[in-house]
């Protein structure tokens, strides 16, 4: 029983590892287009179209059946209304900006839509009104940086018009003339919510479809665990998103299965949550079996020999402590292959496309503004060129990975920390700094600076998804026999002695940096921010030769 509830436990951390990282792949794909749109051209279809076409058979989201774009109907006549320019502005000018923001409302209508599959069609209406007093998700990602998420509700019809029940992700996108505003004037965040009110110029939406979520997770195979997911702590039928049969089991009180757990799933302020149960295979993976089997031979031997009897206990011990090894390495192994498909995947279809996207739009500004401003120019050409050698580290990192041939160069951990820290601070009103100590990251091995990687991804996402935090620094740095990453922010912190905000990502940083060989500290106060500190040992096998030069 024992080694089952730690193997559940293990399971359950590797589900909600999966579906986490697929709804951060549907982040990645609206901040993508949240980008496109932003820096390219008035014309929003061919912009459009063409955003689809670069991305090709890379959008592979099976739970996503479509993505539209909703214009703001009213911007035309709010842009006339607004004080110009920006730098000349006076506190009467304040006063009437404030003012024409709480009287304008907004009105999205679908006019843009891409990527429907299978007879999918899009509701009518989606609601997309609002006033800027409204706390509800949709008036909220109008004037925020980061996608938004609805509740439950209808999204979607299906070639036979069935109504699909799941939830909205929105990624704003905003003129360019708000940015203007944030050089000019030293706003907070009050003010630039209000900004991004009145410059709002269209909204991405994009239907998710939980049932197809959970079964990405499991790519066809037979599941040893069941997941129920819910858009609330109260696990009902009314809260039930991944729909399938008359009802969920996590209400049904005949419903009794070997093991199963009700866990929160936090998602993007919402208090959603899983009901996570074991399988029929689960249980035909379990010790238990084996043991039985070793018991009714040792007694058949006994019937034939009494002699014998301490030879086969000891052989019944010995049987059942090599599959207790046996069914440990194989999801050991089965883990780490999962780890390393995600990986690759997530390298593929999220950081290398967003640097694409990145890397044209500053491709363009440079043409825009090189007659006028060469200097500008040549910052944002230089700019590009560092974006370039970034994207072409992360494809020699793949062809290691996939080829196995040690003589091409790792990607240098300084160097994708930083990239990463570049990447979020484009995209967030909050400050991320990035300082590494000369030589810290050749003192690690390949597979602890994926850790390392995959660690400080899932922190800088709990920094600005749940803490708030509007600075945040990360360090690495160490010494000669340790490797240290610090990560740093002035969020809402949490109380630690509180079992329930552990939360399912803490968890997985700790079972990283183990993983890696090192440890993890946790410091952090309500009110006062949080400190993440992994320490990784240095081997000596892993320090680079003499004659090979480091990352």
């Amino acid at each position: 029983m024992e080694l089952d509830q730690k193997r559940f436990a293990l399971r359950l951390e590797e589900v909600s590892d999966q579906l986490d990282g697929r709804i951060e792949k549907t982040e990645l794909l609206l901040r993508q287009a949240q980008d496109y749109l932003m820096l390219t051209g008035e014309d929003r279809r061919q912009v459009f179209r063409e955003w689809l076409d670069r991305r090709g058979p890379g959008f592979n989201f099976p739970w996503v059946h479509g993505i539209a774009v909703a214009t703001n109907r009213l911007r035309s006549q709010w842009r006339r209304q607004l004080p110009q320019p920006a730098k000349d502005w006076t506190q009467e000018n304040w006063e009437t900006f404030q003012k024409l923001a709480l009287a304008q409302p907004v009105d999205c209508v679908l006019a843009l839509k891409g990527y429907l599959r299978g007879g999918w069609r899009f509701l009518e209406d989606y609601d997309l009104r609002g006033v800027m007093t409204e706390t509800n998700a949709f008036t909220t990602s109008v004037r925020a940086v980061h996608p938004r998420i609805s509740d439950r509700r209808p999204v979607m019809l299906d070639a036979r018009s069935n109504v699909l029940v799941g939830v909205l992700m929105y990624a704003p996108v905003h003129q360019a003339e708000v940015a203007e505003f944030f050089d000019v004037l030293n706003w907070d965040d009050s003010l630039r919510g209000t900004a991004r009110w009145l410059h709002l110029d269209s909204m991405i939406v994009v239907p998710i479809d939980f049932h197809a979520l959970e079964r990405a997770v499991w790519d066809g195979k037979e599941s040893d665990l069941g997941v129920e997911l819910f858009s609330s702590t109260n696990q009902t039928a009314e809260t039930w998103l991944n729909i399938s049969g008359a009802g969920p089991l996590a209400t049904d009180a005949r419903f009794k299965p070997y093991l199963a757990r009700r866990v929160p799933w936090p998602m993007y302020g919402r208090k959603f949550s899983m009901f996570i149960y074991s399988t029929p295979l689960f249980e035909a993976q379990s010790p238990r079996r084996m043991a039985w089997v070793a018991s009714g031979a040792a007694t058949g031997v006994t019937l034939l020999a009494s002699a014998l009897v301490g030879v086969a206990l000891r052989a019944r011990l010995r049987q059942e402590g090599m599959a207790v090894d046996i069914l440990e390495a194989r999801d050991a192994l089965a883990a780490a292959a999962k780890e390393r498909v995600k990986l690759g995947h997530d390298l593929h279809d999220g950081a290398i496309q967003s640097l694409y996207a990145v890397q044209l739009g500053l491709t363009r500004t440079a043409e825009n503004v090189e007659a006028s401003l060469p200097n500008s120019a040549r910052v944002l050409n230089e700019t590009r060129e560092r974006v370039d050698e970034v994207i072409a580290e992360l494809r020699r990192f793949l062809l290691a990975r996939e080829s196995g041939e040690e003589s091409i160069a790792p990607v240098g951990l300084d160097r994708v920390l930083g990239a990463m820290v570049e990447r979020l601070e484009a995209t967030t009103a909050a400050r991320l700094s990035f300082n590494a100590q000369p030589g810290a990251a050749a003192r690690l091995s390949t597979a602890q600076a994926v850790q390392l990687t995959q660690l400080a991804r899932s922190a800088l996402a709990n920094c600005l998804r749940h803490a708030g935090a509007s600075e945040i620094v990360v360090t690495l740095g160490g010494s000669e026999a340790f490797v240290r990453l610090e990560i740093t922010d002035n969020g809402a912190g949490f109380d630690l002695n509180q079992p329930a905000n552990g939360g399912m990502g803490l968890h997985s940083m700790r079972s990283r940096a183990v993983e890696a060989g090192g440890t993890l500290e946790v410091h952090s106060h309500p009110g006062q921010g949080t400190r993440i500190v992994v320490s990784l040992p240095v081997s000596k096998a892993d320090l680079p030769s003499a004659t090979t030069p480091p990352s």
